[in-house]
Formats: structure tokens, C-alpha cells, sequence
């Protein structure tokens, strides 16, 4: 970005129109709505912050089409439990620990050397992928995009290349 100006307007740009991946976009029918509305609000969360880290939403959309596509060891399986369950008991008021009580803690190997480079993964690819669409549409984060690119919410795209 050229100025401070311009990368804030991204920032607030990634906010609401970057898009949400998944590993099988095939399997994000089955997530529930609210957990894809938890999603901006928490990318909200994270900017006002100042954490470069995708959310815990967009965490448990990704992990649950893994999950969906391929076995979990017991790391990730603890992972996605986690993610999910806070996500639920944060913007559901649902209380889902029973499935795994343990999993209310991560241990910092699963938090520190798992969990947070996906999400740091997920935050770099979902801004490059705005960035391309950026350009690809001849948009400037400063320039008015016009009545017919309204901010619509992100959609859910593809990515395979996290794990």
C-alpha cells in the first residue's frame, strides 16, 4: 500500500470482502449460518486489536471440511473441538464441551506450532486473494468502486494448499 490511508481502507476492505476459505467448499452447506456470521464480526475483533491472524470461525470452517475430507489426528482433532466449542459458546451461548472437556485448553505446541501458523496461513492467503481480485478488477482500496461492486459478504473459496 501506498500510504497509511490506503492500508487502513484495505484493512476494513479484508473485513468484509475477503473471502472465507475452506479446504472443500463442498462441505460449507453443512456449517451453520451463524458460525459464517461470526466471522466478520470477529475479523472486526482482530483489527481493531491489531491481530493478523485469521479468526477462530474461519478456523472451524476450515478444520470442519478437513475434518469432513480426511482423518484428524489427535492434535488437530483437539484443535478443531476447541475452535468450534468457543465459537459456539461465544456467538451461540451453546455450551458443546462435553464433547471434549480437555480440549478447553490447548497446549502450546497445538496452540503456538498448530493452531496459530493456520491461522496466520489462512490471514495471508484470504488478503492475497483480495489483493489479486484488487487488481484484477482495476480497484484502488481509495478509488469508488461504484453502485454494482457493493460490499456483498465474502463468499467461501477454495484453498488446499494449508495442510
Amino acid at each position: 500500500m501506498k500510504n497509511p490511508f490506503e492500508q487502513e481502507i484495505f484493512n476494513l476492505m479484508d473485513v468484509f470482502r475477503s473471502p472465507i476459505l475452506s479446504f472443500d467448499p463442498g462441505w460449507s452447506n453443512g456449517i451453520m449460518k451463524e458460525v459464517f456470521d461470526a466471522v466478520t464480526i470477529e475479523r472486526l475483533v482482530n483489527l481493531h486489536k491489531g491481530i493478523e491472524l485469521a479468526t477462530y470461525p474461519e478456523a472451524a470452517i476450515y478444520l470442519s471440511a478437513v475434518s469432513s475430507t480426511y482423518p484428524m489426528d489427535g492434535d488437530w482433532a483437539r484443535i478443531y473441538i476447541h475452535v468450534t466449542c468457543t465459537v459456539f459458546e461465544k456467538h451461540m451461548q451453546r455450551d458443546e464441551w462435553h464433547i471434549d472437556p480437555d480440549a478447553k485448553t490447548l497446549t502450546d505446541y497445538q496452540r503456538n506450532y498448530l493452531l496459530n501458523p493456520l491461522l496466520k496461513d489462512i490471514y495471508i492467503k484470504r488478503r492475497k486473494i483480495l489483493k489479486e481480485r484488487m487488481k484484477s478488477e482495476k480497484v484502488s482500496p481509495v478509488t469508488d468502486i461504484g453502485e454494482e461492486s457493493k460490499i456483498v459478504p465474502p463468499v467461501v473459496q477454495t484453498q488446499l494448499s494449508l495442510f
